[in-house]
């Protein structure tokens, strides 16, 4: 013959239970609500749990801080002097170069020094266009990481002044100047002034490596 449940082991329907796993069970799931969605510059917990964070070595690129560098650019008579501001927190810089049209930068110069701020470029070639770009880089187990910096900035490497070869009174003509050619030189531009004056006079523009002046000149008078 069977033998009746034991009454204390199950409580009466309609009673709340007293036991804690039991008062577990009768308690309603809670509602999951929808994870927020991560900003552009963040990564949700849930696409890279905390155990596949990267290690020290395996540091991304945008978890390393590189200050913006800024650049300039000026002409000087032994080439293009290239200067930026100085920041901190970092290792060197690279300095990068190419002419204007050209499709692909070179690097010109790493300065691994971080306290340096200008570069003289003397392999710049006359009468070319060059664009310059810089980039601070810190040296994080090993791997150089680039930040921000100036890109494109273009300057025209000058041409070298010509020499004055002769000048010869001509007569009725007026005054005949000869030049040497200048590597790069696509065109002269001639200026004249005379004793009584301090500033030049632009008396016109050639292709060739002579010009005659003949614009008011006063007989008599002498002339640069």
């Amino acid at each position: 013959m069977e033998e009746p449940a034991d009454s204390d082991s199950e409580e009466p329907q309609g009673e709340p239970a007293t036991d804690e796993s039991q008062a577990a069970e009768s308690e309603p799931a809670p509602v999951e609500e929808p994870l927020p969605t991560p900003d552009d510059n963040e990564t949700s917990s849930t696409e890279t749990p905390a155990q596949e964070q990267p290690t020290n070595t395996q540091v991304d690129q945008t978890e390393v801080e590189i200050p913006y560098v800024e650049l300039k650019l000026k002409n000087e008579a032994t080439g293009i002097k290239v200067t930026w501001t100085a920041v901190s927190g970092i290792d060197g810089y690279k300095l990068y170069r190419k002419e204007q049209k050209a499709d692909s930068w070179t690097t010109l110069k790493t300065i691994k020094d971080p306290k340096t701020t200008q570069y003289k470029d003397t392999s710049a070639k006359e009468g070319t266009t060059y664009a310059y770009r810089i980039r601070a880089y810190k040296t994080v187990d090993g791997k150089k990481h680039y930040g921000a910096g100036d890109e494109g900035r273009n300057i025209r490497r000058w041409v070298a002044a010509p020499a004055l070869k002769k000048a010869k009174n001509d007569g009725a003509d007026g005054i005949v100047i000869h030049w040497k050619a200048v590597s790069g030189a696509e065109k002269y531009r001639v200026y004249r002034k005379d004793s009584t004056t301090k500033r030049w006079k632009r008396i016109g523009d050639t292709p060739d490596t002579s010009f005659t002046d003949q614009t008011e000149l006063t007989v008599g008078k002498k002339y640069r």
